[in-house]
């Protein structure tokens, strides 16, 4: 009996074997895809996401999360390279934007902390020491109320009422950068996360209202709907070098509005007193209305 409730408790204790860290793919339910290793089934190692937001990030994975070294490409175009904990920018590591510059430093759950220095927009070279992501004595101005509007160029057919072609503006669209008070100024000048003291971003010559409104008439002729936002790289002659546009399901509607975009005149950022390189934005949520 002693013997028999030995070996009981023997075969009982014996642990469990391991399993091996094995190359697979997996589709979470909200269509979160997962390329790399597995673990008892779960990301483990080093792995490849794609969420449907359009993030995508590689590198080290532990227990589903992303932690360790890694890079996370932003369905916005910010990219972030360094360290990750539980999902988050966490240690040391550099954030490039795309409007221009990269903070390369400290983070903590997501957020520069710590030491860091900021890596100017525009021309090269020039850079700032920062604590927790922010420059001395510099503070971002408080963002500007959005309740400017376009009107579309011709009433609809059996009213003479000019309808919307754009609404929910910071700044007057009609206006030249010039045109703008220092406040609208510092309102475009906030959209950029490193823009220099005394430096001006890219903006259309004429404001982009005319955008707005082709905008409206894309819409009106493709029935297309959905978030998007189109980045111009504007060289130092006021014209397109680029245009990459992010969001909408039809590739098409995402051509023709990076199309109208690069045909707009560009007054060219300032860097240093200098006409520079710069990318503009625009972003825009695109519907049908009766």
């Amino acid at each position: 009996m002693k013997t028999a409730a030995a070996l009981l408790l023997l075969v009982l204790g014996a642990p469990a074997p391991l399993l091996a860290q094995v190359e697979g793919e997996l589709r979470f339910p909200d269509g979160t895809l997962y390329k790399g290793t597995l673990k008892d089934g779960v990301p483990d190692g080093r792995g490849y996401f794609q969420y449907p937001s359009g993030t995508q990030y590689e590198g080290e994975v532990r227990m589903g999360e992303r932690t360790g070294m890694g890079e996370a490409l932003y369905a916005n175009g910010n990219d972030y390279k360094g360290e990750f904990r539980n999902g988050r920018p966490d240690g040391t590591g550099t954030m490039a934007w795309i409007l221009g510059g990269r903070y390369e430093g400290g983070w903590k759950d997501g957020e520069p902390s710590g030491p860091g220095k900021i890596v100017y927009a525009g021309s090269p070279g020039r850079e700032v020491a920062v604590q927790d992501g922010r420059e001395p004595g510099r503070e971002r101005p408080a963002a500007l109320d959005p309740s400017y509007t376009v009107k579309r160029d011709h009433a609809s057919v059996g009213t003479m009422l000019r309808r919307d072609a754009a609404r929910n503006i910071p700044v007057p669209p009609d206006r030249s950068y010039k045109e703008l008070s220092p406040e609208q100024k510092a309102e475009v000048a906030r959209w950029y996360p490193a823009l220099a003291p005394g430096d001006e971003p890219p903006y259309p010559v004429k404001g982009p209202a005319e955008f707005y409104k082709a905008m409206a008439r894309v819409v009106s002729k493709t029935l297309e709907q959905g978030e998007i936002t189109v980045y111009v790289l504007v060289g130092t002659d006021g014209k397109a070098r680029s245009v990459r546009a992010i969001g909408l399901d039809d590739p098409e509607a995402r051509k023709i509005v990076a199309t109208v975009a690069g045909l707009v005149q560009y007054k060219p950022a300032v860097c240093a007193g200098q006409p520079c390189e710069m990318m503009y934005p625009y972003r825009l949520k695109l519907t049908l209305e009766p």
